[in-house]
């Protein structure tokens, strides 16, 4: 009966090796973790900006209106999507991505800009690390404010970066 007994299960010095190899394991591979966590969660907040972009893109479209994606605007990490007037006091306004100089809602039905949309943040430690301004069109298609295309839209929080890419016919892919 004994000797059945001993064959069955570990010893106290066989459960502390394993703990030892499982603990080990654990220390080596948590900061690769975190990197993998960390990068999931920033490419989330590019995949965000995207489909700010891609429902810019659906309101142009939906309206026969040309409507601008800002970023940075007004400051560092925000985003605004705007309608252009093709008017050069208002789609240049240093302010235009002001919610006080230009609400939302407009105040003013009719005399425009009537489609801009709410003022949007980045996460707390997330900024754009390179960006463009880009225009849709009312036929879809998009277009670089002062620039070429494809647009080239980065995030970082200072370690990691994502990275979108816009495309003239308006898809936009997360790398």
């Amino acid at each position: 009966m004994r000797r059945l007994g001993r064959q069955h299960g570990f010893g106290v010095v066989q459960g502390l090796f394993s703990l030892l190899i499982v603990g080990t394991v654990s220390v080596v591979s948590m900061p690769k973790m975190t990197e993998m966590l960390h990068q999931h969660l920033l490419m989330g907040i590019a995949q965000e900006v995207g489909a700010q972009i891609r429902g810019a893109r659906v309101l142009a479209v939906t309206t026969g209106r040309t409507i601008r994606v800002r970023f940075d605007c007004p400051g560092a990490g925000q985003y605004r999507i705007v309608e252009v007037l093709i008017r050069r006091s208002v789609d240049n306004n240093p302010n235009r991505c002001s919610r006080r100089a230009f609400p939302r809602p407009d105040q003013r039905p009719g005399s425009g800009p009537d489609l801009d949309g709410p003022l949007l943040s980045l996460k707390n430690g997330v900024s754009f690390a390179a960006h463009r301004d880009v225009d849709i069109g009312p036929t879809g298609e998009v277009t670089a404010v002062g620039g070429q295309m494809p647009v080239e839209i980065t995030v970082t929080d200072g370690e990691l970066t994502s990275t979108l890419r816009v495309l003239p016919s308006g898809a936009v892919e997360t790398t």
